[in-house]
């Protein structure tokens, strides 16, 4: 058995309500097209089946891998921990030793990593950085572009 990826409450049930829009909502509308589509005659040169069709199995695909990350996921309780470290579920504030810029991010797990909206899985090269740390404890980061110091300015955990 492969180990579950860990998943705050939120992100959880972000992937549950889309799952559930998804079967409720848009696979019906889709059916509904490709029913209209059919009625429209020979189906090898109809276009609009053939883009219902196509709607219909990206759809079919995203519940299918929406239904996996659920079953394949646990809720990590942040409750008990130690909040002295960085650890999944924290948001912590970087300091860049070399500009004095600061950048906040929420480690979470694999699943709901949206770098947009500063949530950086505990799994990436800077995830894996951050974990462990302490407030004003400074560590390297091999970016992109070069090496990068980072200070630990703020570790803090709240419900993602």
């Amino acid at each position: 058995m492969s180990q579950k990826e860990p998943i705050t409450k939120t992100g959880l049930l972000k992937l549950k309500l889309e799952l559930n829009e998804l079967i409720e909502t848009v696979k019906p509308k889709i059916m509904k097209e490709l029913q209209y589509a059919r009625g429209l005659g020979d189906l090898s040169e109809n276009a609009e089946y053939s883009a219902a069709k196509e709607k219909q199995i990206e759809i079919s695909k995203r519940i299918e891998k929406l239904h996996n990350m659920i079953l394949n996921s646990r809720v990590v309780d942040t409750a008990n921990i130690d909040k002295d470290f960085a650890r999944f579920g924290a948001k912590v504030t970087l300091t860049d030793c070399d500009t004095g810029k600061e950048v906040s991010y929420t480690l979470v797990g694999k699943y709901e990593s949206d770098i947009q909206k500063k949530l950086i899985s505990i799994d990436s090269p800077l995830g894996k950085s951050i974990l462990g740390k302490q407030v004003d404890q400074e560590f390297e980061f091999r970016a992109p572009g070069g090496h990068k110091t980072f200070l630990i300015k703020e570790i803090r955990y709240e419900e993602v």
